[in-house]
């Protein structure tokens, strides 16, 4: 199944946002069932953006964007299909087999079913693009997110290792440290020792390595604490200090964690901020 193998490929997440809810009531407001691929997946992954790039559109909880998004879409789209009627010849919901959206993007794009045959059909309306793609919306995730599918419309390059963030309010912790006389690898390797497990989400060295005769002066790296749900950068660039994203609930943890990493990294905590540079724990 689908779902498998988007699972192996993408690690789930520990506390899925807004995975559960009345889907009756939602299908009813719809006037269609919608595919069992979809709340499978919405029930495993929850709310939440793959790759910081393509975002679940929850049909259920708090924030139904699927359905406030069908409620608008085809209304909003109605002068570029009436303008270019060849692109999309079914239209959009409520329409007899029109489209319906079940993702979108950081790029403006829509991920949305053909309804008629709930095949995936991707409507870049910025640049009159239409792809058309014979999978549900999970195959269509595993085999993007596995580099077996490059749709033209993504602009965002496959990750080696995707991720899956789920959508939460979050608090912000800048923790500045002083210097140390440990490499940088071996203090970033005791972080994410006392982080473990880890899921790499990339570092500016591979950006800067060849043009910076000190990269590590001028670095940053991005990982999150997967059980945690906690989003961390570790960098030199602006300050010494490590930012960490994670639910306010969190708080404690993350104050006793950076209180104990900072001197296993040969460093003291000179202070700490919130994202706007007032102080926090003190």
């Amino acid at each position: 199944m689908a779902i498998e193998e988007l699972t192996r490929l993408v690690p789930t997440p520990a506390r899925p946002v807004e995975a559960g809810g009345d889907w009756a009531r939602v299908e009813a407001e719809l006037g269609l069932t919608l595919p069992g691929d979809f709340k499978e997946l919405l029930r495993t992954y929850g709310n939440g953006q793959f790759v910081d790039h393509v975002s679940l559109l929850p049909a259920v909880g708090p924030d139904p964007r699927l359905l406030v998004r069908a409620r608008s879409f085809g209304e909003r789209e109605r002068t570029t299909v009436e303008r270019y009627p060849d692109l999309v010849p079914e239209g959009f919901h409520p329409a007899p087999g029109g489209l319906l959206g079940w993702a979108a993007d950081d790029d403006g794009v829509s991920y949305c079913w053909s309804t008629g045959a709930w095949r995936v059909v991707i409507w870049d309306n910025r640049n009159r693009r239409v792809e058309r793609f014979d999978t549900d919306a999970t195959g269509f995730l595993a085999r993007w997110l596995s580099g077996a599918l490059r749709p033209r419309s993504i602009t965002t390059p496959p990750a080696v290792a995707p991720w899956f963030q789920p959508f939460r309010d979050r608090r912000h912790a800048y923790v500045v440290l002083s210097d140390s006389d440990l490499p940088y690898e071996e203090r970033l390797r005791v972080l994410k020792d006392a982080l473990a497990p880890v899921q790499e989400r990339g570092s500016t060295l591979e950006d800067d390595e060849a043009e910076d005769e000190d990269p590590d002066e001028d670095r940053q790296d991005f990982f999150a604490a997967v059980e945690r749900d906690w989003i961390i950068t570790y960098e030199t660039s602006y300050n010494h200090q490590i930012r960490f994203a994670y639910p306010p609930e969190d708080d404690d943890g993350v104050r006793a964690l950076a209180t104990a990493v900072a001197p296993a990294m040969g460093s003291r905590i000179v202070r700490t901020t919130d994202q706007r540079g007032a102080p926090i724990w003190s």
